[in-house]
């Protein structure tokens, strides 16, 4: 099963924040390297929703 993504307004300024971080203090390199590991870790919580342990708050 292979669920949609839906990227909340938090986590894309929280993205976009760390994303201009790597670009000022490592370069784009860093940066894109950044976002490509966001985009395949959502990717694989996407496809399997059941990944990781279950919290509890």
């Amino acid at each position: 099963m292979s669920l949609s993504l839906q990227k909340a307004d938090a986590f894309l300024e929280d993205f976009t924040l760390q994303a201009l971080w790597y670009v000022r203090e490592a370069g784009g390199e860093v940066a894109r390297r950044f976002q490509q590991a966001v985009d395949a870790r959502l990717l694989l919580l996407c496809e399997q929703p059941g990944l990781g342990r279950v919290r509890t708050s």
